[in-house]
């Protein structure tokens, strides 16, 4: 029993040993600045630059392709005079709402968003659901700032 013991107290004390000081780390050939999206190493704070506002009129605007199928459209013109968003006050609709889009030209609300899929999905509405109102939960203002990565279509 005592034999081992020390032959397990042995093989515990030599698995705990660390590598010799002068040992460098292995090599993989990517630099600090290549892992991440920013081009700078994990020890550099950049500026950070703002995006220029979006100050294209409602109308004017080009929509850009979504970034996936499904994925919520940008807003594509200002939101300068629309904010803020409430339950009662959504100048979104004055130009998105179903009947009002056909008219001027916009981007209809889908009828997913006059569904409350939470309480009762198979409902449609004839105003929008009460978790959708608020347009910038979902949708982003479009702006002039370059995209982090480069989008790839097949």
């Amino acid at each position: 029993m005592n034999r081992l013991f020390l032959i397990a107290l042995m093989i515990v004390s030599l698995s705990c040993t660390s590598a010799p000081e002068n040992s460098d780390p292995v090599d993989l050939g990517i630099s600090d600045a290549e892992i991440g999206l920013s081009g700078h190493t994990v020890f550099e704070d950049p500026a950070q630059q703002s995006a220029p506002p979006n100050e294209v009129e409602p109308g004017e605007s080009t929509v850009r392709q979504r970034s996936y199928p499904e994925a919520p459209p940008v807003i594509s013109h200002s939101t300068a005079g629309f904010l803020p968003i409430t339950a009662s006050e959504n100048l979104c609709l004055d130009c998105h709402d179903v009947p009002a889009a056909e008219d001027v030209g916009a981007t209809a609300v889908p009828t997913s968003h006059y569904r409350d899929l939470r309480s009762a999905p198979e409902v449609k509405r004839d105003e929008i659901a009460g978790a959708r109102y608020y347009c910038a939960t979902c949708h982003v203002a479009q702006t002039g700032a370059a995209p982090l990565v480069e989008m790839r279509r097949p």
